[in-house]
């Protein structure tokens, strides 16, 4: 294994995790940094709400870093949502929460942004 696999290895090891509570799903949803892996699986989806709903599967973790939810989950999310407590405002708050950390605006802009103060 090569040396910068090595501290990629350690670093994401090393990595500490939010907490995101979700009182209507009687969770608590521990979120770890995004790999490179979980942005491409989340922007592959075709659709803002297979996006959200994609974040939401590949982010959400056990306090032991397991994850929460699998594929399965996912198709339910999609296909069955819509009322009780998994309606799209509840599942747009949670993925909303859960991709926080990140500014996935263009790099361009962020630049200006940074330039300018």
């Amino acid at each position: 294994m090569g040396k910068l696999a090595n501290e990629i290895i350690e670093d994401r090891a090393a990595a500490t995790s939010r907490v995101v509570e979700v009182p209507e799903w009687e969770r608590t949803i521990y979120v770890f940094p995004l790999t490179l892996g979980q942005l491409e699986a989340i922007e592959n989806e075709v659709s803002r709400y297979r996006k959200s709903a994609r974040a939401i599967v590949v982010r959400a973790k056990n306090a032991d870093g397991s994850p929460m939810f699998d594929e399965d989950d996912f198709q339910k999310m999609i296909t069955h949502s819509g009322s009780g407590r998994f309606t799209l405002p509840i599942i747009g708050r949670i993925n909303q929460e859960i991709m926080a950390d990140l500014d996935l605006r263009d790099p361009d802009v962020i630049n200006e942004e940074i330039e300018g103060n």
